[in-house]
This record gives C-alpha cells, sequence and structure tokens, in this order.
C-alpha cells in the first residue's frame, strides 16, 4: 500500500480521527495544470480533466508500453522512477535526498535534483534566473505566486494550515468542506461533525451523507465511521485508508494519474510538456529546447508560450494562467487567460460552488439555508427536496443523472464517465478500457484499441501516424526511443533483461 500524502493524511485525520496529528503538505502548484487531485481541472466536463477523456498512461493494465506492472519504464512495481516507491504528496514535485521539492521554485534543486542556484540567483519556473518572471514573488530565492502558493499565501511570511488552499492571497477550505472550530472538515462524511460542525454521529453510528445513519447506503463503505465511496474516494480508494498521492486521483478503486500526466519518479508529470519527461519518462530534451505535445522543441508555436521550458496555452493553462508561473487555486479553473468558475458556479469565499443546489450558498454566496428550509433546490431553499429529486447533505440532486451522487449519495462516477439511469458509463462516443473513458479514433494512449499506445505520434481515425513524415512506424507505433525498453535508439532494439532505456541507450 502506497504511504499517503501528508495533506492527506491531515485531512484523513479531520476526517476519520478528530484527535490525531495536522502535519501535511502544502498542496500548492504543479507543472502539468492538475496538482490538487481532483476531478476535473479544465473545465472541459470530463471527469478526469482531460480534453479526450482518457486518464490513465495509456488505458492498459499497467499504464506503459514496456509490459512490466507499474506504470514506469523501469520495471519495478511502484511506478516511481527509483524503485523505492515513495510518492511526494503533490503532482509534480520531486525527491531530493529524501525530500520533496519543486523544482520549478526550490532554489537548491531548480529544474532538477542538485541543481543549486547561485545566490545572487532566484528559481523561477525552473531556471536560474537574476530575477523573477513577471507575476511571480521572491520568498528566500523561490519565485511563487502569492496569490495561490499556500507556502506564501498573501505574503511570503503567511503559510496556510496544512488542510487550507491559497485563494485570492487568502487561505481557505477547499472545496467540499468546512472550517469548524479552526480544521477544514467534510461534513458529510465526518461522525464528529457529521452536517454541520457541532453534530457528533453515536457510537453506533456512521456518518452518510451529512447524517448520521446506522449503516452506510448502498454503493458505500464505512472507514473509521465515515461512509465513502471506494471506486472514487481518493483518501480511501480501493481500501480503507489507502490514499492517492502524488497527484494521482481514484478511478475506479485504483489510483492513477488524471489527463495527460504520468507517474514519473515521485510524483505525477505532464509528458506533454515537461522537458525532463517530454513525451515519456525520462526523456529529456536538450538545453534550449522546450517541450510541446509531448515533443522537444525550438520554440513554442504560437499562441503556445515557453514557460520554463514547458509550451503551455496561458489562455487555458491552470498553472499558468495569462502569464507563467500563475497558478489558479485548487477548484478553479482558467477561462481566457483569467481564473475563475464554470460559468455554472460561482465563486464564493475564494472557492467555487454550485448555486443550484449547495445549502450553504443557495442561489447567491451569502443565503444559506435555515434549519426550516434545509435543502436548496434548483438554487432555492426548501423544507424538502422535490418529486424525483433526493437529499444528499442538503443538495436536492436526481440520482439518475448526477455525476457526483450516481444511483446513491455519495457516489461518484470517476474515469470519464457519466451518470446514466442511475450508472455510471462511458458516453456514446467513448470506449471504457481499464475503466478509463477514451475516444479509439483519436487517444494516443489507447488508438484504434485499448491499450495500444502510439507513442512519440498521433492517432488519426484509430490509427497511428509519426508526428515526422520520414520517420518509420515500429509496430504500427511511433515509440520514444529515449525511454522505449522495446526500441532503445531505433526500431527493434530491444534492451537486455535488467536494463533501461534511458536517453535512447540500453544502461543496467
Amino acid at each position: 500500500m502506497r504511504p499517503s500524502a501528508t495533506w492527506m493524511i491531515a485531512l484523513a485525520c479531520l476526517v476519520l480521527v478528530p484527535s490525531c496529528g495536522d502535519d501535511g503538505g502544502d498542496g500548492d502548484a504543479d507543472a502539468d495544470g492538475d496538482v490538487d487531485g481532483d476531478t476535473d481541472v479544465d473545465g472541459d466536463g470530463d471527469v478526469d480533466g482531460d480534453v479526450d477523456g482518457d486518464t490513465d498512461v495509456d488505458g492498459d493494465v499497467d499504464g506503459d508500453a514496456d509490459g512490466d506492472v507499474d506504470g514506469d519504464a523501469d520495471g519495478d512495481v511502484d511506478g516511481d522512477a527509483d524503485g523505492d516507491g515513495e510518492l511526494c504528496p503533490e503532482a509534480g514535485q520531486i525527491m531530493c535526498d529524501g525530500l520533496c521539492v519543486d523544482p520549478l521554485t526550490s532554489p537548491a534543486h531548480c529544474g532538477g535534483c542538485g541543481e543549486a542556484c547561485a545566490e545572487t540567483e532566484v528559481c523561477s519556473l525552473g531556471l536560474c534566473e537574476a530575477v523573477c518572471a513577471p507575476g511571480l514573488t521572491e520568498c528566500d530565492a523561490a519565485c511563487v505566486d502569492l496569490t495561490s502558493d499556500s507556502g506564501h499565501c498573501g505574503s511570503c511570511e503567511t503559510a496556510c494550515r496544512d488542510d487550507e488552499i491559497c485563494s485570492a492571497s487568502d487561505c481557505t477550505c477547499p472545496p467540499g468542506t468546512e472550517d469548524c472550530a479552526g480544521a477544514c472538515v467534510d461534513t458529510t462524511l465526518d461522525p464528529a461533525h457529521c452536517g454541520d460542525c457541532v453534530t457528533i454521529c453515536g457510537a453506533s453510528e456512521v456518518c452518510s451523507s451529512g447524517d448520521c445513519v446506522t449503516e452506510c447506503g448502498t454503493g458505500l463503505t464505512e472507514c473509521g465511521g465515515s461512509c465513502v465511496d471506494l471506486l472514487s474516494d481518493g483518501a480511501n480508494c480501493g481500501e480503507c485508508g489507502t490514499a492517492c498521492m502524488g497527484g494521482e486521483v481514484c478511478v475506479e478503486g485504483g489510483c492513477a494519474c488524471p489527463g495527460t500526466t504520468e507517474l514519473c519518479g515521485a510524483s505525477c508529470v505532464d509528458t506533454q510538456i515537461d522537458p525532463d519527461n517530454c513525451g515519456g519518462c525520462g526523456a529529456l530534451c536538450a538545453p534550449g529546447e522546450s517541450c510541446s505535445a509531448g515533443r522537444c522543441v525550438a520554440d513554442c508555436v504560437p499562441p503556445l508560450v515557453d514557460c520554463g521550458g514547458r509550451c503551455v496555452d496561458t489562455d487555458t493553462s491552470r498553472w499558468n494562467c495569462g502569464t507563467c508561473g500563475i497558478a489558479c487555486p485548487r477548484g478553479q479553473e482558467c477561462i481566457d487567460g483569467q481564473c475563475g468558475c464554470v460559468p455554472v458556479e460561482l465563486l464564493c469565499v475564494g472557492v467555487c460552488i454550485d448555486p443550484m443546489v449547495d445549502p450553504a450558498h443557495c442561489g447567491e454566496c451569502d443565503i444559506a439555508c435555515a434549519d426550516d428550509t434545509p435543502v436548496c433546490s434548483a438554487g432555492a431553499c426548501l423544507a424538502t427536496c422535490a418529486e424525483g429529486l433526493t437529499d444528499c447533505a442538503g443538495a436536492c440532486v436526481d440520482l439518475q443523472t448526477s455525476g457526483d451522487n450516481c444511483g446513491s449519495c455519495g457516489v461518484a462516477c470517476t474515469g470519464g464517465q457519466i451518470c446514466v439511469a442511475a450508472a455510471c458509463v462511458c458516453p456514446p462516443d467513448m470506449t471504457e478500457c481499464d475503466g478509463h473513458c477514451v475516444d479509439l479514433q483519436t487517444s494516443g494512449r489507447n488508438c484504434g484499441s485499448c491499450g495500444f499506445r502510439c507513442g512519440q505520434g498521433a492517432c488519426v481515425e484509430g490509427s497511428c501516424v509519426c508526428d515526422d513524415p520520414l520517420r518509420e512506424l515500429c509496430g504500427g507505433a511511433c515509440p520514444n526511443f529515449q525511454n522505449d525498453e522495446l526500441n532503445c535508439g531505433e526500431c527493434g532494439h530491444v534492451c537486455a533483461a535488467g536494463e533501461h532505456c534511458r536517453g535512447g541507450e540500453c544502461r543496467a
């Protein structure tokens, strides 16, 4: 079982065991636009935050193309690069000397372990520079976004609690939680704060969707007095106490990297834009090159912008919104270069909420449903939910269509699935591959069939097409010669047992 992320431990402690400690991570940015482990990072309406509906690395059992069982290229069983199985709390972080650091901001490990900046330099977007990039502020030689960095929220000296996020330069509780006497808790699950901050469930009761009940409902499992969905709960993924970390999210009871990210080293990174893992784990771009769509290029093609070697669209990139390094807080999206909420939501106290169903912000941010009208239905506080709707922690939802409450309160659809007739299914134009919905016509990781990966090529009408028209296909795909152990350096060059392909060469 993977060790749980420190911030997940803090939140799990608050939810499950209120008396345990609160040490944790910082919940701040990664390089790929999905650090927070939430379920929709780009506002495209799918569950995992990518644009094609696939959430895993390539839709096969392990998430890679090398036939091992862990989702990386080194043949170990833990999904990291060094085989020790230890993941960092947040996506984009790397482990250096036993400590998790953000290579985009760490002056001691700027861009990579041991890459220390000089005394007169700062670490800005993973590069040692004389000054910070526009919009970023120097804090002890680290260039950070004071509006969203939970370690430096509003000022270099202000750090949020481990269970808080930083939004608009203020520390606040993350989406789905409330501040109860100085702790962020999920009142839909916490038996010590069930439904509100003051309600404690009895010794023989559990907390399910904000109510103290004698047993958990259909599709939910009791974990420390909380009723959770083991198929989608990031703190209890597959079994009680198994927390997803390193930026992974819980999909069908297993932890997986979302969107275009892959598990490289100690956390999820976006191999489409990461110059240290361009197109695959360990594929380094040369100095002066940037990573664009999984390929190393000399210059980013407009409208993409070079942000520390990453070619990103600052109109939509959540972690480079409007300009390089400006990150949107957890739960917010980057829309036309501005951080905000998707059209159906409102920004209330730094957090995006759905005013149609949120009893704490029903219809408007400052309207909370009262005791005599405790549920929120279509933006209005009512005594009970209308016919056909179900009360799920004060929200009146349709269990036939609600992606967060599909068939039963608290049962969430994941992996790009939608809720149809109270069941989680893939959209009509998608195919399920190991719990993830993918378009076999366009998915580079599931091209034509589940698990067939194009590599450094595109999937066009279910067939792989190499980005370079002069490059030959290897077994119908365009492998990354930098790290493919079956095609290392060239087609058909297979690395021997115990060797791994690094930089186009087989190494022990």
